[in-house]
C-alpha cells in the first residue's frame, strides 16, 4: 500500500543532530522560544514507529546498525527534526496572522479520503499502518501548516499573467490531460470490423469488453483514464490522441502490441484551470529558498530525548519484512502524477498495453 505522500515531505527535511548540555526539563528542543516538549514528541514517535516499523520488534529497533546508531535513534532525530520545523511554521503564520481552523484540517482528510477511493479504504490503510484517525489527524495537521504558509506566500509573491502563459505554453505535455479509451486487437481485420460495428451504432464499452485483449481495460468497458504526452505510452498512440478532438473515434491505429480503436472522452487543462498548480510550480523556488532562510535565522536548540515510548508491534506478513530498514521512511513524493493504469499501454515490455519497449543498448 503507498505511503501517505505528504508525510515524506516532512521526513526529506532531516537535518544534522545535535545535544546540548542545557537541556530544558520535558522538552526534546527550543525553536526560537518555545519549547518541543516531550509529549509531543513521543506521540509522533510513535506514530511513525507504527507506520513505517510496526512489524519489528522493539529489540530489534534498539539494535545499533553498522553505522552504529539504532534505527530508534535514527527515527526519533527525524521526529524531532520534523517537529522543528512545524514550530517554525507555526510561528511564521502568527507573525503573519495567518490561521488553519479545524475545517482547513478537515477539507485535507476529505481529500484523503477521496484519493483512497472511498472512507472504508481510508479506514483501511490506517488499521494496515496501525493508527487511529486521531493520530492521522496529528499528522494532516501539520501538513495543513506547511500549506497555509505556502499559499500565504505565494499571495504574495504571484506570478504575472504572462509568466503564467509563458509556463502553460512550454509545457503544455505535462499539464493538459486528455481522457482516453480504447480497445486493442491483434489484427487489423478485427479492427476494421470493430471500426465498422462502431460506425453502426455499437456500444463501444460493451466492444471492449468483449473484444479487447487489454485486460486491465477492457473490464472497464475500455477506460484508461487520463493521461498526458509524458505519460509512456508509445508513440503511435500519442500523436493519434493529440490530434483528436472530443468524443472522436479513431480509425485503427497500430503499434508493436496490436490494433487500436481509441476514444477522447475529454480534454482537461488552461491557464485558468491550472492557474493554483502553475503558481506552486513558479513559486516553488523562491518559497524552498525562503524556507530555507527561516531555519537559518530561527535559533535552534536540539536534545537527547530522555526515553523513547515502546510500542506494540504486530506480526509481518513476511519475515523478511522485520529487518529495519537502514535509511528510515523514503521519500516516494516525486510530484509528478503517476499511472496507476493496469491496462494502459505503458513502455513495460511483455504487456498487452500500447507502451513503448525499450530500445536495444
Amino acid at each position: 500500500m503507498k505511503k501517505i505522500k505528504f508525510l515524506a515531505l516532512f521526513l526529506a527535511l532531516a537535518m544534522t543532530f545535535t545535544a546540548c548540555a542545557n537541556k530544558p526539563k520535558g522538552a526534546v528542543a527550543k525553536v526560537g522560544k518555545e519549547y518541543v516538549t516531550n509529549e509531543t514528541f513521543s506521540s509522533n514517535y510513535s506514530i511513525l514507529r507504527k507506520m513505517y516499523y510496526g512489524t519489528f520488534p522493539e529489540e530489534e529497533f534498539e539494535k545499533p546498525g553498522q553505522d552504529g546508531m539504532s534505527q530508534q535513534v535514527k527515527l526519533g532525530n527525524q521526529v524531532i527534526d520534523m517537529l522543528v520545523m512545524d514550530e517554525i511554521v507555526k510561528q511564521e503564520l502568527k507573525k503573519n496572522n495567518v490561521e488553519v481552523s479545524e475545517e482547513d484540517i478537515d477539507k485535507q482528510i476529505e481529500n484523503m479520503k477521496t484519493a483512497s477511493g472511498s472512507e472504508e479504504a481510508f479506514k483501511a490503510q490506517l488499521d494496515n499502518y496501525g493508527i487511529t484517525e486521531e493520530e492521522f489527524r496529528s499528522l494532516i495537521a501539520q501538513n495543513a501548516r506547511t500549506e497555509a504558509l505556502m499559499n500565504n506566500f505565494i499571495s504574495k509573491n504571484a506570478p504575472s499573467d504572462a509568466e503564467r502563459q509563458k509556463y502553460f505554453d512550454e509545457n503544455k505535455d505535462k499539464l493538459i490531460k486528455y481522457d482516453v479509451s480504447h480497445i486493442l486487437v491483434d489484427t487489423e481485420e478485427e479492427a476494421k470490423e470493430i471500426e465498422k460495428s462502431l460506425k453502426e451504432g455499437k456500444d463501444f464499452e460493451e466492444l471492449a469488453k468483449e473484444k479487447s485483449k487489454d485486460p486491465g481495460s477492457a473490464v472497464k468497458g475500455g477506460e484508461l483514464g487520463e493521461i498526458t504526452m509524458q505519460t509512456p505510452f508509445v508513440k503511435e498512440f500519442l500523436d493519434k490522441v493529440k490530434e483528436m478532438k472530443v468524443e472522436e473515434i479513431s480509425e485503427p491505429v497500430k503499434s508493436q502490441f496490436g490494433y487500436h480503436i481509441i476514444r477522447l472522452n475529454s480534454i482537461s487543462g488552461s491557464v485558468e484551470e491550472l492557474k493554483d498548480v502553475i503558481d506552486k510550480e513558479l513559486v516553488n523556488p523562491k518559497y524552498q529558498e525562503y524556507i530555507s532562510n527561516l531555519y537559518k535565522v530561527t535559533p535552534v536548540e536540539k536534545y537527547s530525548p530522555t526515553e523513547y515510548p515502546k510500542v506494540e508491534t504486530k506480526a509481518a506478513d513476511n519475515p523478511a519484512e522485520q529487518t529495519p530498514q537502514e535509511e528510515g521512511p523514503k521519500d516516494d513524493s516525486s510530484g509528478e502524477a503517476k499511472d496507476t493504469n493496469e491496462g494502459s499501454p505503458s513502455k513495460d515490455e511483455g504487456d498487452t498495453k500500447p507502451v513503448d519497449k525499450p530500445k536495444d543498448e
